[in-house]
């Protein structure tokens, strides 16, 4: 089975035809899983296929500088493994088309995530079998927009998510960023001043004195010996009130940048950040025909489930 589909490989047959007709026949692999095309491309360039030994991808030569050759039936000749291996060594590097053959260059930071969730969002969608498909979503341009796509069967997917990715990252930004303002480690929550209460009775106790001596109500003397004590109580008063403003507005300054830097951390690494809070996202079908809209946001019951290694209580987003 596998010298065959070797020969239909080097024959032009693309990986995925080969999977999607074998998961089709209920061909499993050795463990009982569904074949995949990244599977299936390591057992095609496995040296084993043609009677030689092979150590973390080098081969293995004697003292005469040959292949060692095992001692198992070979199911295909040197040369075709070498064309395989050919094949496979000339793809590393390149954009492939549907047949998996290259067609272009990959810049040099194609494996740098380009949207906000790349590498972390998994598809949630619940198979036959009771199990969740868990299969890291991709990146689909879909017009104007893109969508977090689950794999095809083929590719150890489930084709049965789909969701508009820029709905999908302003969520989950807006989900992170508030979880990260509750967290604050910083003083406790500036409130009302304390001594306003006081500040206006010494205000008012003042002004009904002075009042008091324009209309002749109190002596010099009574007046003069009081006022200083009222006075330095006002200022001591008024000094203590504008602390404390500035303390507080100073508070608020510093939560509006440490939103910005939040905000800039949840940008991809391209841009210069990373949502490193958040270790994973689960997305649900939708269940509808309609597609993703703005008004139907938020887009499924979200719920926080704690990780230590994510050092903050967000980590999976379900």
């Amino acid at each position: 089975m596998f010298a065959e589909a070797i020969d239909q490989r080097l024959a032009g047959r693309s990986r995925m035809s080969i999977v999607s007709e074998w998961n089709r026949a209920g061909i499993r692999t050795p463990r009982g899983n569904q074949w995949r095309t990244n599977s299936l491309g390591h057992v095609m360039s496995n040296a084993r296929n043609c009677g030689w030994r092979e150590l973390d991808g080098e081969l293995v030569r004697g003292d005469d500088g040959e292949p060692v050759v095992g001692d198992w039936t070979a199911i295909i000749t040197p040369d075709k493994w070498m064309a395989i291996r050919a094949m496979d060594d000339a793809r590393r590097g390149k954009r492939v088309d549907q047949k998996g053959n290259p067609v272009a260059d990959l810049p040099e930071d194609h494996r740098d995530p380009s949207h906000l969730l790349t590498g972390i969002v998994r598809c949630g969608k619940v198979k036959p079998n009771g199990k969740v498909c868990n299969m890291p979503l991709r990146v689909r341009p879909d017009g104007k927009v893109f969508r977090y796509a689950c794999k095809a069967p083929s590719a150890g997917g489930c084709s049965g998510v789909a969701r508009r990715g820029d709905l999908v990252d302003y969520f989950i930004s807006e989900l992170v960023l508030t979880k990260m303002g509750e967290a604050d480690f910083s003083a406790a929550e500036v409130g009302d001043w304390p001594g306003e209460t006081e500040y206006r009775a010494t205000s008012d106790q003042l002004d009904v004195l002075t009042d008091q001596w324009m209309k002749k109500q109190v002596t010099n003397d009574r007046y003069f010996r009081i006022l200083p004590r009222l006075e330095a109580d006002v200022a001591r008063l008024r000094a203590e009130r504008e602390r404390f403003v500035a303390a507080r507005e100073l508070q608020e300054r510093k939560k509006r940048d440490r939103r910005r830097r939040d905000s800039a951390a949840l940008v991809p690494p391209r841009t210069g950040g990373r949502p490193s809070p958040l270790a994973e996202t689960c997305l649900h079908p939708r269940g509808t025909a309609r597609g993703d809209h703005p008004s139907k946001w938020p887009p499924w019951p979200a719920r926080p489930v704690q990780s230590r290694s994510a050092g903050t209580n967000l980590a999976r987003v379900t």
